[in-house]
């Protein structure tokens, strides 16, 4: 009623037009809104007058005068303010934290290994619910084929993305039968909603720090290499701790939502910047465990 009463066109991406039929009407008319959701956060380019202002109703993190988020939004000069979440975390969530998996960063191959047999011991917390986040489809595939038997056994249903299924679909499936678990890549880390039982459990298997191969990734790198900053500590560090909340971010959906969180990655407690993973996530209780062997061999 509103903009009906202004007379200014309204494009909603929930409608079901395509982006860029949205876009195409948005630059005809000088005066109209877009109500756009995931797609619409990269990869529009609306030069000139037609968009004058954007309005982000809800970031899907929360960090408090977060450098990086400003100098990509290009606020050069402003204020913040952090208002707290609608969510019970402390009683809707807890963390798990094995701490004796090999790091990553120096033993990858027995991290691939022993994280991959770690992942049914935490499935089993929830009988399946959950989403399994890689940061990697090579990781994902050697979990699909070392894994699969056991999903198979209980007669839970897994779905991986790293077997073609388009996200919408896996999705679909996974809402549809409750015990499901999905195996995901880049794309489950946002923009995927399933409130309720169906999701209990999201299993973060690596840290999600970009690799440097990208252009663009590589020119903003050698920039701040250029004025003699740090590049891991400026930008891989903060990028990767908004992806990492985006990633916690799937499981609560609602005031109602209830499970856990797993970071089978232990350089969140055993690297000094762990503490800035760790401490940008919300309040909740925190197990710091360590695997059974027979749980993490089987």
């Amino acid at each position: 009623p509103w903009f009906a009463r202004r007379n200014i066109a309204l494009f909603a991406q929930s409608d079901g037009m395509p982006r860029s039929k949205m876009v195409e009407a948005f630059k005809a008319d000088v005066n109209s809104v877009i109500f756009g959701a995931d797609s619409f956060w990269q990869g529009v380019d609306v030069p000139g007058e037609a968009l004058s202002n954007v309005i982000i109703v809800r970031l899907p993190f929360s960090v408090p005068s977060h450098p990086l988020l400003e100098a990509r939004l290009g606020l050069t000069a402003c204020e913040t303010l952090q208002l707290g979440s609608p969510f019970d975390y402390p009683n809707q969530v807890t963390i798990h934290l094995p701490k004796d998996l090999p790091d990553p960063s120096d033993q990858a191959a027995e991290f691939e290994r022993r994280a991959i047999r770690a992942i049914p011991y935490y499935l089993e917390m929830t009988q399946g619910k959950a989403f399994v986040l890689f940061t990697s489809y090579r990781m994902m595939e050697a979990a699909v084929r070392a894994l699969t038997p056991w999903f198979a056994r209980r007669n839970i249903a897994l779905f991986a993305q790293s077997e073609g299924m388009p996200r919408s679909k896996m999705v679909e499936a996974f809402k549809a039968d409750v015990n499901s678990v999905i195996f995901g890549a880049d794309s489950f880390w946002q923009g995927v909603d399933v409130p309720g039982e169906a999701l209990s459990n999201v299993i973060i298997v690596r840290l999600p720090f970009s690799v440097p191969s990208h252009p663009l990734l590589e020119a903003r790198l050698e920039e701040i290499r250029r004025r003699g900053g740090n590049p891991f500590v400026e930008y891989q560090v903060p990028e990767a701790v908004i992806k990492l909340k985006q990633g916690f971010g799937r499981l609560i959906r609602s005031k109602t939502d209830r499970g856990i969180v797993v970071i089978l990655d232990p350089r969140v407690l055993i690297k000094p910047y762990g503490r800035t993973f760790l401490s940008s996530l919300p309040d909740c209780p925190r197990v710091v465990e360590v695997l059974d062997r027979a749980a993490a061999d089987r």
